[in-house]
């Protein structure tokens, strides 16, 4: 079984990152890579259920059975290469 980590992070914190890189001064010409902490998914399944105060089940499927539930959830087709891809 492959383990995946992914930076998760807040909309609301890129967008406060992006918007203080693009009023302050000194800039110019430099890349910034904006990513939160790496979690696994079970991590994030943890701190999610910590958040909301009740336990969250973790649930992984192959990719044609994610496939099927997107289409399910009314995915346009084009989209779900994209979606197993990430």
């Amino acid at each position: 079984m492959t383990v995946l980590e992914v930076g998760w992070v807040l909309r609301k914190d890129l967008t406060e990152a992006a918007a203080n890189g693009l009023a302050g001064q000194g800039h110019e010409n430099t890349v910034y890579e904006l990513s939160g902490k790496l979690m696994t998914q079970e991590e994030l399944v943890s701190a999610l259920g910590d958040i909301l105060g009740k336990e969250v089940p973790e649930q992984q499927f192959d990719d044609a059975t994610y496939v099927d539930i997107m289409k399910g959830a009314g995915v346009p087709e084009a989209y779900l290469p994209m979606l197993v891809n990430t």
